[in-house]
């Protein structure tokens, strides 16, 4: 029993030792300490968001409030409660903001949007040069198009029979016609400018969505937010295709970069206090979510539907466009180029030819 109870002392000794050092060198769970706040920092620095996350993350968000809960996050600048996460991808326009400021203190709300829509912008470009860089491009849809095919597009908002402007009347309910005059349905025309350039082979990752968030006043009618869609063009660079602005000269509508897109949606704010969001083009309206039929009312009858059936129209007119159709409703004489691979070799020259009678499918074996 001497010999065990001696044992015991040392190795209970060597335990306390082993204990100590560990008390020495470790901090213990959930004890604070100079180390753990280090490493908590280190991991926040660690998470990083791509400039498509955040595109993706800001789909899910309702816009109108969203705009706040960045603000709040700006100002905020420790004990961020639970819900301002700023790991998540939705954020990391205020992260870069964070990161380009010391002190935000000082800073009005309308420079804030103002800081947080040019790193909208600016994570815009990133995304660009992270795609060129890793050789991201699509293998079997378009990542740009021509500035005519643009331009056509934009066009045909003019003279479309469901989201042409002139049209708008009839998709709203007559005894509130003038309580809902402001519903001018640009995400209706936003997901049909989307529609067509899916069907037109365009690569999702070439197409965008840009929102004006804020009180904007025109002609006597308000909104809380405007959309348009984007498309990335042959030469690189991105074109909202809107039928609101029109050329001081001519008179007609022209397509407008991200950036001055921005500008003159800011005109109509006072003192230029709008923020602009650019998300995936899956978004349909400010609300969070992407399309989905309960959204475009299209499981229910026409005069049950908020929106009287405007994208029961818009669905029917897409399913009866083939590509033949589709290309003469834009005026276009060919589809636009697709990556060679997409096609079977006797193909590959069919856009060089002029667009034949017979329909497409028939001449050359193409299926949409």
């Amino acid at each position: 029993m001497k010999i065990i109870s001696k044992f015991y002392l040392f190795y209970l000794s060597l335990s306390a030792l082993a204990i100590n050092s560990l008390a020495i060198s470790t901090p213990l769970i959930g004890i604070d300490s100079r180390s753990t706040k280090s490493n908590c920092l280190g991991h926040y620095k660690q998470v990083k968001n791509s400039p498509s996350d955040y595109f993706q993350g800001l789909v899910d968000q309702d816009l109108l409030t969203f705009v706040n809960v960045e603000l709040e996050a700006l100002k905020t600048s420790s004990n961020l409660p639970p819900n301002l996460n700023l790991n998540q991808p939705q954020f990391l326009a205020v992260k870069e903001v964070k990161e380009k400021f010391l002190d935000l203190s000082t800073l009005s709300d309308q420079r804030l949007k103002q800081e947080l829509t040019e790193a909208t912008l600016s994570l815009l470009e990133k995304e660009d040069s992270i795609l060129l860089e890793n050789n991201l491009s699509s293998k079997k849809r378009i990542d740009s198009v021509s500035t005519l095919v643009a331009e056509r597009i934009l066009d045909s908002l003019f003279f479309h029979p469901t989201v042409a402007e002139i049209h708008n009347d009839n998709y709203l309910v007559p005894n509130a016609k003038e309580l809902f005059k402001d519903v001018g349905y640009c995400f209706g025309r936003a997901m049909y400018v989307h529609e067509v350039l899916l069907k037109l082979g365009v690569s999702k990752n070439a197409i965008k969505k840009i929102w004006a968030v804020g009180p904007m006043k025109s002609d006597g009618i308000l909104w809380d937010f405007h959309v348009a869609t984007m498309v990335k063009l042959d030469n690189g660079k991105w074109a909202v295709i809107d039928s609101i602005f029109k050329d001081k000269l001519t008179g007609k509508a022209r397509l407008l970069s991200p950036r001055e897109w921005h500008e003159n949606y800011a005109k109509e704010t006072d003192n230029m206090n709008l923020r602009t969001y650019i998300t995936e083009a899956n978004k349909l309206g400010s609300l969070p979510g992407k399309y989905s039929p309960i959204q475009l009312g299209l499981p229910l009858p026409r005069n049950s539907d908020a929106y009287l059936g405007f994208f029961t129209d818009l669905q029917l007119w897409l399913k009866t466009m083939d590509m033949e159709k589709l290309l003469r409703f834009l005026k276009l004489d060919r589809p636009p180029k697709r990556p060679d691979v997409f096609y079977s070799q006797r193909n590959l020259n069919y856009y060089q030819q002029p667009l034949p009678k017979k329909s497409l499918s028939e001449a050359y074996g193409i299926h949409n």
